[in-house]
């Protein structure tokens, strides 16, 4: 993979939390080209890893670079967004058809007009 047109490199990232090793020698280089998908179970820490690249965490060791910028903690980096997934911020219908109704339903819209626009999503 070209250097040119990295979006995202990070090499020999670690991540020590209370003298425990939580990210080990994580090396990972993604072209602006791409997407990706970082899955695994509960305590694998995908949350820490993309702590460190939003710079949020401070790594032990290691470098992550964002568009060729080194991240560093504590800074705000506008090319990256962090969204977290909370089942209890999430709407809670039975159906996504009752899920896409919920908003103009507590709008006061006729049910005629809910279902309009629950078509149109």
């Amino acid at each position: 993979m070209a250097e040119d047109n990295l979006a995202l490199n990070i090499n020999n990232l670690d991540y020590n939390l209370n003298q425990k090793k939580i990210i080990n020698n994580v090396n990972l280089q993604v072209s602006e080209q791409e997407k990706i998908g970082v899955i695994g179970p509960n305590g694998a820490g995908k949350t820490t890893l993309f702590l460190l690249m939003c710079g949020i965490l401070s790594p032990s060791q290691g470098d992550i670079y964002l568009f060729k910028q080194k991240v560093q903690s504590g800074k705000f980096y506008p090319d990256l967004g962090l969204v977290f997934q909370n089942p209890n911020d999430q709407l809670f219908c039975p159906t996504v058809r009752e899920d896409v109704a919920f908003g103009p339903s507590n709008m006061g819209l006729s049910t005629t007009e809910i279902n309009e626009r629950v078509e149109k999503a």
